[in-house]
């Protein structure tokens, strides 16, 4: 409770592991139990219904659902490459950014790649963004981009 209101927010959270993506897809999370530690996960432990996740666990890269989803109704994750649709003037539009976590802010931001010219971090808007990919399965995508090629 904060200020006598209920405060209710879905927390949710995918992961990559290798070359597989884990989203309740080919190893539905069973018996969940995350420890953080500093603010970070520190250990998961759970049943993937083929074996236990901790036993992969420094192949997995975890990633926070934002909380939001794109134009187009997907959820935003972080890792997620997306299109910036909006039409601020000083941020360029149909660039594609990386969806990260900004410590220093507590949010959630669209930042630039590395090498790329522009407004560097961008606040989540819901409605400006298209998901159009992950750092995971589509790098070259931010590769494009960072050599000039996108």
């Amino acid at each position: 409770m904060v200020g006598g209101h209920s405060v209710s927010r879905e927390i949710k959270f995918r992961a990559w592991v290798e070359n597989e993506h884990i989203k309740n897809g080919p190893y539905p999370f069973m018996n969940q139990h995350i420890e953080f530690m500093g603010g970070l996960i520190n250990d998961i432990f759970a049943t993937s219904g083929k074996e236990p996740l901790n036993s992969l666990h420094n192949k997995i890269t975890y990633m926070q659902y934002t909380g939001l989803k794109d134009a187009k109704g997907k959820e935003i994750y972080e890792g997620d490459i997306v299109d910036y649709l909006g039409d601020i003037d000083h941020i360029n539009s149909n660039v594609l950014r990386v969806i990260e976590y900004k410590n220093e802010e507590a949010c959630f931001v669209a930042r630039l790649p590395v090498g790329v010219d522009g407004e560097e971090a961008v606040y989540l808007n819901e409605h400006d963004f298209k998901v159009v990919g992950n750092i995971y399965e589509n790098p070259t995508l931010l590769e494009e981009l960072q050599n000039g090629t996108k």
